[in-house]
């Protein structure tokens, strides 16, 4: 999940809780529909619709932190071998000033 669908999805969320007061089931649908676009648990198991609604709202918070996680470990990782390559490219630069210095 990239970072523009990650805000899309979190704006998604907002505009569908500014309308939990108007109707519980339409509130639930949507709910739903949009942890299965984003891919959160759908998985419902309470007694209640505010109950569910309130899982389903946790479970799609929990979606994007892991979306989150994912892509900074992504742009770690891409970082890491930069400043891999860096340092070997600093160390072979070292090396050959010792030989010339050394080779004189």
């Amino acid at each position: 999940m990239t970072h523009d669908e990650m805000e899309q999805t979190n704006q998604k969320l907002d505009k569908i809780m500014k309308l939990e007061e108007l109707d519980k089931g339409e509130y639930l649908n949507n709910l739903i529909k949009l942890a299965q676009e984003c891919g959160a648990s759908c998985a419902m198991d309470h007694s209640t619709t505010e109950s569910e609604c309130q899982s389903l709202v946790d479970n799609i918070h929990k979606r994007l932190e892991i979306a989150a996680v994912i892509n900074m470990c992504k742009a770690s990782a891409k970082n890491y071998k930069i400043a891999l390559i860096a340092t070997i490219i600093a160390l072979l630069s070292m090396l050959a000033a010792w030989l010339a210095v050394w080779c004189k």
